[in-house]
């Protein structure tokens, strides 16, 4: 017979074989390692902008805590008068909670418990989720880069001490 009788394969057909059968061994390890992780809960798609918009809030509110610590107590007074008064002609020369008739309280209530399930049922359907890669790629740049900056805010609160031959030829300020 001939064909029980076969050459024996090639030492390259031979080495492909083994390569192959561990690329095959790694995919299984790697498919089962993606499975045991969990999945990423979804986001929506403005979350980024918001959590942007909340870190200039912040930033803008202590330059104000600032801004006001350093500001004289006549400048502070009448600024606090004018910002009550901006306040006052947004909301169209309302008269306070304290200072309203209870029907008009009672209406205004009514008005916003009709609007509220108006509200939320449309922000549910309008959300737009974000694409999973896009959320995953970018918390991990986030991540990266929050961790850059407690680095340097480390660096900055415990700077490093000078080098002994750079202390010798710097003058103590």
């Amino acid at each position: 017979n001939k064909n029980d009788s076969h050459p024996p394969a090639s030492v390259a057909t031979q080495y492909f074989a083994e390569q192959e059968a561990k690329k095959l061994q790694e995919i299984d390890i790697l498919r089962a390692q993606v499975k045991d992780k969990a999945s990423i809960e979804p986001l929506p798609a403005d979350y980024f902008a918001k959590q942007g918009e909340a870190e200039l809030k912040a930033r803008a509110q202590a330059a104000k805590e600032i801004a006001e610590s350093q500001m004289p107590i006549a400048v502070r007074k009448f600024t606090n008068k004018a910002e009550l008064e901006r306040s006052v002609r947004a909301n169209g020369g309302t008269v306070s909670d304290e200072n309203m008739p209870v029907a008009t309280k009672h209406f205004l209530k009514k008005a916003a418990e009709k609007e509220t399930p108006k509200a939320a049922a449309s922000s549910k359907e309008g959300v737009d989720m974000m694409p999973a890669a896009i959320q995953k790629f970018t918390l991990t740049a986030r991540e990266e880069t929050k961790k850059k900056k407690m680095a340097l805010e480390e660096l900055n609160n415990n700077p490093l001490q000078m080098p002994p031959g750079v202390a010798h030829f710097t003058h103590a300020v």
